[in-house]
């Protein structure tokens, strides 16, 4: 430690003060950091070792408790396989590990102690039996808590939450833990049965939450106000009486990333639950939940979460009083819905979406197979004013409304491609109570459906830049209704020449009746985000066509030609193109390390070629 003091003092020597001050914020977090893990000691803990045990090596304490009581911040306890179930009365509760410390505890540790530790092979439980929570955490602190399976815990009677007994698995409160790479199982509470976070800002990752209960909300987790990170778990098969089966959020912007959620039970909000938050919900996969009342897949209330680039597929509302949003309900609502496929979802009205005085904006979506039994096998709306852009509304099922239901709502929708959904209508449009819809659409692709749009006494619709399909595609009826109907300017009978609908690819082929027949509608991107317009004019519906990528076109001027040539010239024959600290390849376009023949092949297919489109990254 020394020797670096001296090195900082002479690397300082001759720089000015402002250099100095620059220099010192660099090194001195550093400095900080390697005096902490120099002075962290390590506590070893097995079990199978005669109680109590002095912490070392040859001596571990008997217990994890023993050693946590030991240890100081920064501190590092391993764990040694065994089945850990003594309870303590820390703080008037029972736990099994009590915690206010910034100590790592880390599991799957063979007797021997060797490095790396294996949770797989050498499983190590903490395991409350059902006579108390089995990890209590709380206080200004930043614990990790990784390899372990934690099961058993029971926070009856334990309070906790304003909802009454919270975490029966792990508890934390305003800590900022890191919980990974655990097996959280088999726990109950009133909520929360998994995990409960109060205020907590900590980070959930990698963790399989499975089977856990809640007799009232989060089954799998529940987040009381704090800003976590749950990130690339498998929150699986876990029940809640009421609300968010998987998760249940409340008052919190927590990030719900690349996270497993299947097979989760409730009342609302199936796979995950968001009250009064502006959560960011990313990448998951929100598959097989079911609720008998609303939101099998997501359910929010009163807020504006975003909802993106998730799949959600397969989720039910179940029970014969069970109502709406099979794939996600926003109830009083806004925010955004973007670049998600929601498909095979089912519920009584809005099989894919139900959006009820709720107006966030729904764009770039997939929206595809799903049913209601009753009204919108798309996207029901229940008096709000969303704006529908760039999406693909196809094959849904739904008595009325098959594609969308619209009731005393005002939309607006651009650029959407909405197709061949069974049922009576493709969208049907009627008033609620005195609250008439008025609806726009502008660049819409509208085809295959026993009547396109029907539109009720007293309501209004406005379109303009439509294709209705033509062959195959046509509708039987384009329009109908005893309501307000303005076609517009512009008017289109043609064949839409999707790629492979029957694969659920509604992207346009190259001569497809759409291409170039829409009006600025202010999109300027499409549902690939590739950039609008392309060619003479804008596509109607949800995708911009372009051709193919060219592959060779290396100076991005958008042909290719004799200067492209020289690149790749100059490149064959190259085959250290994977080799570090050496200039990429231009040309290795097969990735295999070289520029060869097959690679040749390739630019000789673009040679020549003038239309190279670049959308945007």
């Amino acid at each position: 430690m020394l020797e670096l003091l001296n090195l900082g003092v002479f690397v300082l020597r001759g720089i000015n003060m402002r250099q100095k001050c620059k220099i010192y914020n660099l090194i001195i977090p550093f400095l900080l950091l390697i005096i902490s893990l120099a002075h962290a000691e390590i506590f070893y803990v097995d079990n199978d070792n005669s109680c109590p045990g002095t912490g070392t090596i040859n001596d571990p304490f008997c217990e994890i408790q023993l050693a946590v009581d030991t240890a100081s911040d920064g501190d590092i306890i391993k764990v040694a396989s065994g089945t850990y179930s003594e309870l303590n009365n820390y703080g008037g509760l029972k736990q099994i590990v009590y915690i206010e410390k910034s100590v790592t505890i880390k599991g799957g540790y063979s007797s021997d102690f060797s490095e790396p530790p294996d949770p797989q092979s050498n499983v190590t439980v903490i395991d409350a039996k059902g006579e108390g929570r089995a990890i209590y955490i709380t206080g200004d602190i930043s614990p990790i808590i990784e390899g372990f399976y934690i099961t058993g815990g029971n926070a009856s009677g334990l309070g906790g939450s304003e909802w009454g007994d919270a975490g029966g698995g792990i508890y934390i409160s305003k800590a900022t833990a890191t919980i990974r790479n655990n097996n959280i199982s088999n726990n109950i509470a009133s909520v929360g049965g998994g995990i409960y976070l109060d205020h907590s800002n900590s980070i959930i990752n990698n963790n399989v939450i499975f089977n856990n209960t809640a007799n009232q909300h989060g089954g799998g987790l529940l987040i009381y106000y704090g800003n976590p990170t749950i990130s690339d778990n498998t929150i699986n098969e876990n029940y809640a009486r009421f609300n968010g089966g998987g998760l249940d959020l409340h008052y919190t912007s927590a990030i719900i990333v690349n996270n497993d959620i299947t097979k989760n039970d409730t009342g609302w909000g199936g796979g995950l639950a968001v009250y009064f938050s502006s959560a960011i919900i990313k990448n998951n996969n929100i598959l097989n939940n079911k609720a008998d009342r609303e939101g099998a897949g997501i359910f929010v209330w009163e807020c504006s979460p975003e909802i993106i680039k998730n799949t959600i597929k397969n989720n039910t509302i179940y029970s014969t009083y069970g109502y709406s949003g099979g794939g996600i309900e926003i109830e009083y609502g806004g925010g955004k819905i973007d670049g998600n496929i929601i498909s095979e979802n089912s519920a009584y009205a809005g099989g894919g979406i139900e959006l009820d005085h709720s107006s966030p904006i729904v764009s770039n979506n997939v929206i595809i197979n799903n049913v209601a039994s009753s009204s919108g096998g798309g996207i029901r709306m229940y008096v709000c004013s969303p704006t529908l852009k760039n999406n693909i509304i196809a094959d849904n099922q739904a008595r009325t409304g098959s594609g969308l239901d619209i009731m005393g709502s005002s939309p607006n929708l651009l650029h959407n491609t909405i197709a061949r959904n069974d049922g009576n209508h493709g969208i049907y449009i009627s008033k609620v109570c005195s609250s008439y819809s008025k609806v726009k659409l502008i660049n819409t692709i509208l085809v295959g459906h026993k009547i396109g749009i029907y539109v009720n006494n007293g309501n209004e619709v406005t379109l303009e830049a439509t294709l209705w399909g033509a062959g195959d595609w046509a509708n039987e009826v384009d329009y109908a209704g005893d309501g307000s109907i303005d076609t517009g300017l512009y008017n289109y009978w043609a064949d839409p020449m999707f790629l492979n609908p029957n694969a659920g690819d509604y992207h346009i082929s190259e001569g497809s009746g759409a291409m170039d027949k829409g009006i600025d509608a202010g999109v300027d991107i499409d549902i690939d985000g590739e950039s609008r317009p392309y060619g003479e004019g804008y596509d109607i519906g949800a995708d911009e066509w372009m051709p193919p990528l060219c592959e060779g076109d290396f100076d991005g001027d958008s042909d290719v030609d004799g200067s492209d040539l020289a690149v790749f010239a100059e490149d064959f024959g190259r085959t250290d193109c994977n080799q570090p600290n050496v200039l990429p390849c231009e040309g290795d376009f097969d990735g295999d390390g070289d520029v060869d023949g097959s690679d040749l092949a390739v630019f000789a297919e673009d040679f020549g070629r003038t239309d190279c489109p670049h959308p945007m990254d």
